[in-house]
């Protein structure tokens, strides 16, 4: 028995994260997905600050009308430049960001 699907399942959150068509997935746990949703649904925030942009940005700026802006920062200039050209809309403010630190080499 695998407990993610079990936990997940209880929650009704059998399926992965809700994502778009395209390149632009969220790549969120579902549970993690649902609960964020959940805390924007039910506080309904005008402003919304992020760091780390992507499939989630995305479709909160589609899910939730009232969000008037949604400032995001994001460190990986490519990462940056792709959600830049796949998200074009007026409410978002999306600015690069690179860390004071260098990313370590994952491939190590």
């Amino acid at each position: 028995m695998n407990l993610l699907k079990d936990i997940q399942k209880m929650f009704g959150v059998e399926k992965e994260a809700p994502s778009q068509d395209g390149p632009l997935a969220v790549y969120m746990d579902p549970i993690e997905y649902s609960q964020l949703k959940a805390i924007v649904e039910t506080l309904a925030p005008r402003t919304v600050l992020e760091w780390g942009c992507g499939g989630s940005t995305r479709a909160f700026l589609e899910e939730f009308p009232f969000i008037e802006k949604l400032v995001s920062f994001e460190h990986n200039r490519m990462w940056y430049e792709r959600v830049k050209s796949l998200i074009n809309d007026p409410r978002l403010e999306l600015y690069c960001v690179p860390p004071a630190v260098e990313e370590p080499d994952m491939n190590d």
